[in-house]
């Protein structure tokens, strides 16, 4: 029989053979150990998050579900896919099952295609809207006591928000546009009077979309309120990752990691620290279409800014 041998070195640093035995041994040894790190690689839940407007990692959305399947204890793999898209591509994509999960404001037409996780991504800050506005549109604002002289004012909103009806129904007329970079274009062109962003994100958003003349501000006078939040939206297909989603957030919120990532997030610490609640006009109106399940979600979820 032919014995095959490698070189090894014994306790005195000389080559001693190996024998093919031993040699067997090891590579079964690294066999199991390949398999079973390759198995824990494999048997990882691979999420699929869009690249919104080019925002990409740094988008509240992405921050959360990052947090959600952290606290879920599962195995996973985020990804951030690599196609820059817009509000009403990334439905698409959503429904026809090409992203795993997309986040967005509460929009009851999602519901036709899409499962929504009812837990507020946001708290609702989302709904506390603070103006985008020209310098010389100030003044104005400052004499706004009620709706009726709020509704004078133009807005701008993306194509195919919900705030679009909120809105609509609360008496503006409203112009969208296609991408958060349009919108900014726009209001500074005077298309429309304000742009109505919420609280957690105005800032951040006026300081990377905001043209470099510092011609457009954040209005420090008013604030319109509707009962609103971000949510997540999976395909309805998806059911074991809007289990592992919801359990994660759940541990988010009782454990006040996920009230940490709002008050130190780039898009929604401003929310708390620079949007000055307290000393605002706050005008309230109606969301309407809010589902049952909507309004049965638990007030633990809300928080006031």
């Amino acid at each position: 029989m032919k014995v095959t041998f490698l070189f090894r070195q014994n306790r005195n640093g000389f080559p001693e053979l190996l024998s093919s035995k031993a040699i067997s041994a090891c590579l079964i040894f690294i066999t199991l150990l390949l398999s079973i790190v390759f198995s824990k690689s494999s048997s990882a839940i691979e999420v699929v998050y869009p690249n919104r407007d080019g925002i990409g990692t740094s988008a509240l959305g992405y921050s959360v579900l990052k947090l959600a399947l952290e606290k879920s204890g599962e195995d996973y793999q985020l990804i951030l896919d690599d196609k820059v898209v817009n509000s009403q591509r990334l439905i698409r994509m959503a429904t026809t099952n090409q992203i795993d999960v997309i986040d967005g404001g509460y929009l009851p037409a999602f519901l036709e295609e899409l499962d929504i996780i009812y837990k507020p991504i946001d708290m609702g800050v989302s709904g506390w809207r603070l103006f985008i506005t020209r310098k010389e549109n100030v003044s104005k604002l400052n004499k706004v006591n009620d709706l009726q002289d709020l509704v004078a004012f133009t807005v701008g909103q993306g194509t195919g928000w919900h705030d679009n009806v909120i809105l609509e129904n609360a008496g503006f007329k409203v112009i969208t546009a296609p991408t958060i970079q349009n919108l900014f274009l726009r209001v500074n062109a005077e298309r429309f009077h304000l742009l109505p962003l919420g609280a957690h994100e105005a800032y951040g958003l006026l300081e990377k979309f905001g043209p470099k003349d510092h011609s457009l501000v954040v209005d420090e006078n008013i604030t319109l309120f509707y009962p609103f939040g971000r949510f997540f939206y999976l395909h309805p297909s998806n059911k074991k990752l809007k289990a592992i989603i919801e359990k994660g957030l759940e541990k988010a919120l009782e454990d006040g990691s996920l009230f940490h990532l709002l008050r130190n997030h780039k898009y929604s610490k401003d929310a708390f620290e620079r949007a000055n609640m307290d000393k605002r006009t706050v005008i309230r109106v109606d969301t309407p279409g809010l589902t049952r399940e909507f309004e049965n979600i638990d007030p633990k979820w809300w928080v006031t800014p």
